[in-house]
């Protein structure tokens, strides 16, 4: 049997799979995930070889979703009815030296209906859960980049110095409704929770804030 043969046969099992769970689960708004791993170990031993000894090891992942329409337009699906974001990351510590001793981790996460309308606003939040490693990257980029800003309006790490952070948010460019909003604001906290789910702004606070420097602060 071909490798892309046994590949399709494996996706329709899964398929099948989901069309069970599907039924079961009815004609309601039920949004059905599945996955299937495969791992697969050959060592084949030939004295009049070299190396006398090979080993392969394979890994076949296969994820499949069914994602309810939210209506019909034109007899045809409409829309869908929930919401998912997903993603999957495969790690290991494979040494060339010592294959079979290396460890593989597979982490998947996804949220689906509410959830994953709720973090559908919050970039840092996707990325996370789309790619491991680049969300806690974009987490740790703003994390840095609101340090510094807070270093330009604040003197104490606590409160905001309301004439600097007028200054910040009139070189920033940011719309008039965000200028309001973070202007009203006292507390550092407060700014940091403001901001945190905003990666344009922050970007664009940054910026300014590395043009205006450090709050001239009383030694």
């Amino acid at each position: 049997m071909s490798g892309r043969f046994l590949d399709r046969r494996r996706v329709a099992t899964l398929l099948a799979a989901i069309g069970a769970a599907a039924s079961v689960a009815g004609c309601g708004r039920t949004l059905v995930f599945a996955e299937r791993d495969g791992v697969n170990i050959a060592i084949r031993a030939n004295a009049s070889s070299a190396p006398p000894i090979e080993a392969n090891i394979g890994l076949n992942r296969t994820i499949a979703t069914i994602v309810p329409p939210a209506g019909e337009a034109g007899n045809r699906p409409d829309g869908d009815a929930v919401s998912m974001v997903a993603g999957f990351q495969i790690d290991n510590t494979l040494d060339p030296t010592a294959p079979l001793k290396a460890d593989l981790l597979i982490t998947t996460q996804f949220a689906s209906g509410n959830a994953a309308t709720a973090v559908a606003t919050k970039p840092p939040v996707v990325a996370a859960i789309v790619n491991p490693a680049a969300g806690a990257k974009l987490a740790a980029q703003i994390d840095a980049q609101t340090d510094t800003i807070i270093d330009t309006i604040s003197c104490d790490g606590k409160t905001l110095k309301p004439d600097l952070l007028k200054t910040l948010l009139a070189a920033s460019g940011v719309s008039p409704g965000v200028s309001s909003t973070l202007a009203s604001l006292q507390t550092v906290a407060d700014f940091r929770a403001a901001i945190s789910d905003a990666p344009s702004i922050t970007q664009a606070l940054y910026d300014a804030a590395r043009k205006q420097g450090r709050a001239p602060c009383p030694k």
